[in-house]
């Protein structure tokens, strides 16, 4: 499977969506949030998403958008079961509510009604896309947009959600029985959308949910800066829905958006705020991780408690950095999973 260079993949953090092994490096920019849900321009999310939308069509000058969801999507069951424990979850998925609720009306079993919203939620996805004026003016000028939807039983991609005349529910999604592959992720993976570097390759196959933002940021919790809402539903989810209680940033040398800086309130790339280097940056993100909620409680579990490693990959010679995070330097080495045994059998 091949995605020219001139692509913007949004999809999921789900560990079985192997994005970044179907993709070779540097093929597309790829964007990896919670359902691959694309929110509202006005909504939870939409400036973090309006930034990458710049990056990738005015810097990047990319000619496709592909939004890929996938089946068994902890995001989805979460908006269709809304349970208690995860609010930020349940607000970022929020612009999926009234079709979940037209949904639940439906005389369908549970199985059949997740996958049902989790193909009206790639429409939707496109739908809030369309409304971004940075989207409107690309599609006008050629930009295409396209709906996917990956079966993680059998790795099958439906193509053409975008399509009007597409059907709005494939049986084949409903009425397989196929097993799930079971979702253990044992580390939350932070990285940039230029992924030089592919997540999969690098870890065992669903080992990590991989996050993809530009330069692999983390804002302050406590700034109103873009991506902080999506950054806070995507802990949660890791951290409580998940159970993980690992956390690897990924930066990497040569990476163009800490060359210009994080697009927090710029128009152009070219106004963007530079950060003076991958290093100080991968810094600034633990550190700036550390001042969530979440985070903080995590970190403080006795039992259990969250470890937060950052790294520097170097494309050139495929070589992996540890960053220390006391002296600000680097040092050769490769980072090791391994799943703790009080978390083996849980989903």
């Amino acid at each position: 499977m091949h995605i020219s260079q001139d692509t913007l993949f949004i999809s999921c953090v789900d560990a079985r969506m192997p994005i970044d092994k179907l993709l070779p490096p540097n093929s597309a920019v790829i964007k990896r949030n919670i359902a691959a849900l694309v929110p509202e321009p006005e909504g939870k999310g939409g400036a973090d998403m309006l930034d990458t939308l710049k990056y990738a069509l005015k810097q990047k000058k990319i000619k496709r958008i592909v939004v890929m969801g996938h089946t068994d999507c902890g995001g989805i069951c979460a908006c269709m079961d809304q349970p208690q424990g995860l609010p930020k979850v349940l607000e970022y998925m929020s612009p999926l509510n009234k079709t979940r609720e037209e949904i639940a009306q439906a005389d369908l079993d549970k199985p059949r009604k997740y996958r049902r919203l989790e193909q009206d939620g790639v429409r939707k996805s496109i739908e809030n896309l369309r409304r971004y004026s940075v989207v409107q003016e690309a599609e006008a000028a050629g930009l295409t947009i396209e709906g996917w939807l990956l079966d993680v039983r059998d790795q099958t991609i439906h193509k053409g959600l975008e399509k009007a005349d597409h059907p709005r529910y494939l049986p084949a999604l409903e009425e397989s029985t196929l097993p799930f592959p079971p979702h253990m992720p044992e580390a939350l993976y932070l990285g940039c959308v230029e992924a030089p570097e592919s997540a999969h390759n690098m870890f065992l196959p669903g080992s990590v949910l991989v996050k993809r933002n530009l330069g692999a940021d983390v804002p302050d919790a406590a700034s109103h800066k873009d991506g902080r809402e999506e950054m806070e539903a995507t802990l949660e989810f890791a951290l409580k829905a998940k159970g993980i209680r690992r956390i690897l940033v990924m930066g990497h040398k040569g990476c163009d958006v800490c060359a210009c800086g994080q697009a927090h309130d710029a128009n152009t790339p070219e106004a963007l705020e530079p950060w003076p280097n991958e290093r100080q940056a991968l810094g600034e993100t633990l550190a700036n991780l550390k001042t969530y909620p979440v985070v903080r409680e995590a970190l403080a579990d006795k039992e259990h408690p969250l470890e937060m490693q950052g790294m520097l990959y170097d494309g050139r010679t495929r070589s992996t950095y540890k960053y220390d995070d006391k002296s600000g330097s680097l040092h050769a080495g490769a980072i090791q999973l391994g799943l703790p045994a009080e978390r083996k059998g849980r989903g």
